[in-house]
C-alpha cells in the first residue's frame, strides 16, 4: 500500500489519541459520526457475509479496531490486519477482546496462515488506498485458498458520484488541486466495472451492492462482495 497514506493513519493515529473514530476518518465535516451510524454499517457487514459464530473473520485494513470489536460479537474469531503500528497500537489498548487477534502487515502481503485460518474476509473503507494493482495482489493472494471465499470490500467511493461528494465548485476545486499535488483527499475514486473486471481476472464472482438507506456514506460509496465457490 501507498507510504502516503500509511505516514497519513500514523500522523492521524498519535493526533487523536482519544477520538478514536477521528483516527479512521469516521466523521462528517470534522464531527464523529453517531454510534447508530457506526452499528448500521456492522449489521451491514455481518448481513452480507452472513457472520456467525463458527466463523474466522479477517477484518483488513482494520485499523484502531472500532468495527473490529463488534464485529468480533459476531464472530467465532476475528483476526484484525492493518499497516499501521500506531492504529493496532490503539486497537489493542481499546478494542481488545478474547476472540480477537491484531498484527500489522499490508494486505497485499498478507500471511498464509491467516488466509488459512479465515472462513470470511472484510475490507470496509480501505480499497480508496489501494491501487488496481495492489488489489489484484490481494485477491490473488486470497484465492491461493482451497474453499470457498467471501470477501465484502465496504464502503468504495464511486467514481459515478464523484459530484455527490464534492458537491460545490470550491471542494470540486480542492479535489482536483489535491491530486494533482500527490496529496489526495479521500484516495482513489472506483468504477464499478473495474471491480467487475478484476473478480473477472482473479476468477471471483462480484455482485455490487448499494449502502444502506440512511447510511451517511450511501449517497457516494457502494459495496461489493467477492465471492468464489468450493
Amino acid at each position: 500500500m501507498n507510504h502516503y497514506w500509511l505516514n497519513h493513519y500514523e500522523k492521524s493515529a498519535a493526533e487523536f489519541v482519544s477520538q478514536p473514530l477521528k483516527q479512521v476518518g469516521k466523521t462528517v465535516h470534522g464531527v464523529d459520526v453517531s454510534p447508530e451510524q457506526v452499528q448500521l454499517i456492522v449489521k451491514n457487514i455481518a448481513r452480507v457475509l452472513d457472520l456467525n459464530a463458527s466463523d474466522t473473520l479477517v477484518d483488513l485494513c482494520c485499523g484502531n479496531g472500532v468495527l473490529t470489536t463488534q464485529l468480533a460479537r459476531m464472530s467465532g474469531m476475528v483476526i484484525g490486519v492493518d499497516f499501521s503500528s500506531g492504529l493496532l497500537e490503539a486497537a489493542r489498548s481499546n478494542s481488545a477482546s478474547a476472540n480477537i487477534e491484531y498484527s500489522q502487515m499490508d494486505v497485499t502481503d498478507l500471511s498464509e496462515p491467516i488466509i488459512d485460518r479465515a472462513s470470511k474476509y472484510s475490507m470496509y473503507e480501505a480499497l480508496q488506498h489501494l491501487s488496481p494493482d495492489d488489489f489484484d495482489c490481494l485477491l490473488a493472494r486470497i484465492g491461493g485458498r482451497r474453499g470457498a471465499i467471501k470477501l465484502l470490500v465496504g464502503g468504495v467511493p464511486d467514481l459515478s458520484c464523484l459530484r455527490c461528494f464534492y458537491v460545490s465548485d470550491e471542494n470540486y476545486r480542492f479535489y482536483q488541486e489535491r491530486e494533482k499535488s500527490g496529496n489526495p483527499h479521500l484516495g482513489r475514486w472506483w468504477t464499478q466495472d473495474e471491480l467487475a473486471q478484476a473478480a473477472a481476472r482473479n476468477g471471483y464472482i462480484v455482485t455490487i451492492i448499494p449502502q444502506p438507506p440512511g447510511l451517511y456514506t450511501s449517497h457516494y460509496r457502494f459495496d461489493a462482495l467477492f465471492e468464489r465457490l468450493a
